[in-house]
């Protein structure tokens, strides 16, 4: 059965740790992704921590599920097998765990691909899920609460990298003026997943010049996907200050990197005619 998840995944790298409480659910997990490169034949070996942070100790279930993205860049999960699954080459040291109050394991999994393994990059998720369900009741409802935090894991062959290539622009049609965001339509051509970054300045209408930096969704290999470039707040003010409003048209212009490469980039976006 296919089921949509609590997709507790800090994508910045300035975060280091996924955490989640539901009630009965109080955990913190670190790291909240891992990537790494394997070689068919050879064992990948990777060590997740999780911490009960509740004074209660915590019981858990922990399995793996497919996933994917939609197009809005929500995750959904899949206990069931899905197509070309890397799935069956993961082992997890256990099925459930008792974590005491207060206290921290160190969680082992290992991913094995066979030596004819092909050139791929291998995508699953460790899920921590808690055993310790709460009842809620909102209004005259009551139903049993439970929470789950899920470790992203991309495991590339050796060999195996992105290829992103900018096709398209757009702006992102909000009803306030605070909604419209410049937008790039990026192709992954590669095998494996890349994240769009880099350091670009715009100039717009006003003559305002406004920093900008690609959200860091992934794109997974023969995937369009939108990426905003988004308004860098200014170092030099309130940290409440509401980020300046875009007057379009606006010309955008630096350098796109991912995966060790940079690329010059310049447009001009405007608001649909």
């Amino acid at each position: 059965m296919k089921k949509i998840g609590l997709w507790l995944i800090v994508m910045h790298a300035m975060l280091a740790v996924s955490a989640a409480s539901a009630q009965g659910f109080s955990a913190l997990v670190t790291p909240p992704r891992i990537e790494l490169t394997i070689k068919p034949g050879q064992d990948a070996r990777q060590v997740i921590e999780i911490t009960q942070v509740s004074n209660q100790p915590g019981r858990f279930r922990i399995y793996t599920n497919d996933w994917q993205l939609n197009a809005q860049g929500a995750v959904q999960f899949f206990d069931e097998l899905q197509p070309n699954s890397c799935r069956p080459w993961v082992a997890i040291e256990r099925r459930e765990l008792t974590i005491a109050g207060n206290a921290k394991v160190r969680f082992r999994i290992q991913v094995s691909p066979p030596a004819d393994a092909p050139a791929k990059e291998c995508r699953f998720a460790v899920m921590i899920e808690g055993l310790d369900t709460s009842r809620v009741s909102p209004g005259s409802m009551s139903f049993p609460v439970s929470g789950r935090i899920a470790v992203i894991v991309y495991a590339g062959m050796d060999g195996t990298k992105a290829k992103l290539n900018v096709v398209g622009q757009s702006v992102t049609a909000g009803l306030e003026a605070k909604d419209r965001i410049p937008m790039l339509s990026v192709k992954n051509d590669g095998d494996a997943h890349g994240r769009l970054a880099g350091l670009l300045t715009g100039t717009d209408a006003r003559g305002q010049r406004l920093d900008f930096s690609p959200n860091t969704l992934p794109i997974l290999p023969g995937e369009i996907r939108n990426v905003m470039l988004l308004i860098s707040p200014d170092p030099n003010a309130p940290i409440d200050a509401p980020l300046p409003l875009i007057a379009y048209p606006i010309t955008i212009k630096g350098n796109l990197e991912w995966g060790g490469k940079t690329q010059a980039f310049e447009a001009t976006f405007d608001l649909a005619k």
